[in-house]
């Protein structure tokens, strides 16, 4: 809604002033002939548009950058009384003009030339769209803030992932140059996407399930017959655009924290499912029985910290993240409504 607003707010400017136009000028017409209606359309609006379009779109902006908003008032004020000042100027224009015999005799102009009459009409067209104009701006400070803090956000998460990337090639290399070679072909594919996708607002649901992919087939190689992998892949539409890199915690998690050892086989188990525009994903993993893995236990939390701030940001009210810690397993559930 929020981006929607941003984009078409000039589209929705213009059509409330072709609408308010259009309602002033159909009651002109009911006391006027249409050319007189016309012309006093003509009369009130433009120097109407011009004062109110240079109020909310550069005196409003400006003090709002500059947080002066007592100056905001002081011109408001200013302005509205100035055009209500000139609407009895115009109808005394156009009154004169009828008694000279320019315009034709009318009702019109014997009942809308009092001060009062301009102040409330004025008061109406200023803080509408004054209204509209501080809506348009919070909105788009709003995007901005989001921006930034996702990409905040994304720093925190990327760089750990991509190091722990390579130091398993490292290790490969030592002792398997054929699956050291497989698994830097995946990595060229998962830099290739963060790098060019990363960045960008939306991708593809269909991308972030093959970057998913690959990162578990990175895993797979890495583990071997050691860790159980079960994956589950299951949309109904790819194209659903999802922020970049939005999932990848949820699984490194997986990863990284699954039992592993000479004495007991991991397992991991990824389901993600997309019904009509709710997203939803489970990971499990098995924990250590023996009790040893609690060195990071404090970087995790910090990882889900740092992710449902992003969720927070992305979709507040519109996503649910349940965690279910057990002595022997460690389950998410989570489930994005997209907009």
């Amino acid at each position: 809604m929020r981006s929607f607003f941003i984009r078409q707010y000039n589209k929705i400017a213009v059509s409330l002033w072709i609408i308010i136009i259009l309602l002033y000028w159909i009651q002109y017409v009911d006391y006027a002939s249409l050319r007189e209606a016309t012309l006093l359309t003509v009369c009130v609006f433009i120097p109407t548009f011009v004062f109110t379009f240079y109020l909310s779109n550069y005196i409003l902006p400006e003090t709002i950058r500059k947080e002066k908003m007592k100056t905001f008032f002081f011109w408001f004020l200013f302005f509205s009384i100035m055009m209500s000042l000139m609407y009895p100027v115009i109808f005394l224009i156009l009154r004169i003009s009828e008694y000279m015999g320019i315009l034709n005799l009318s009702q019109l102009l014997l009942r809308n030339d009092s001060f009062i009459t301009g102040v409330r009409s004025v008061m109406i067209v200023n803080l509408g769209f004054c209204g509209l104009r501080f809506c348009y701006e919070h909105m788009r400070l709003q995007e901005v803030f989001t921006k930034a803090q996702l990409k905040m956000l994304h720093s925190q998460v990327n760089p750990h992932f991509m190091f722990n990337i390579l130091n398993h090639v490292y290790i490969l290399m030592r002792r398997d140059i054929d699956l050291a070679s497989s698994l830097l072909l995946k990595f060229s594919e998962m830099l290739r996407y963060q790098f060019y996708e990363g960045e960008k607002d939306g991708v593809p649901l269909s991308l972030e399930i093959k970057f998913l992919q690959d990162m578990v087939e990175v895993e797979k190689m890495r583990r071997g017959s050691e860790l159980d992998v079960v994956s589950v892949w299951d949309t109904e539409d790819g194209n659903i655009c999802i922020p970049p890199l939005l999932l990848v915690t949820f699984v490194e998690n997986a990863f990284k924290h699954v039992s592993c050892s000479i004495s007991e086989k991991g397992s991991v188990k990824i389901e993600l499912r997309q019904r009509g525009n709710t997203i939803y994903m489970k990971v499990e993993n098995s924990k250590s029985r023996l009790g040893i893995q609690k060195s990071n236990e404090g970087n995790s939390k910090q990882e889900m910290r740092n992710i449902k701030e992003n969720l927070d940001v992305l979709y507040p009210d519109s996503y649910s993240l349940a965690i279910e810690d057990t002595e022997a397993m460690h389950i998410v559930r989570l489930a994005i409504e997209i907009a």
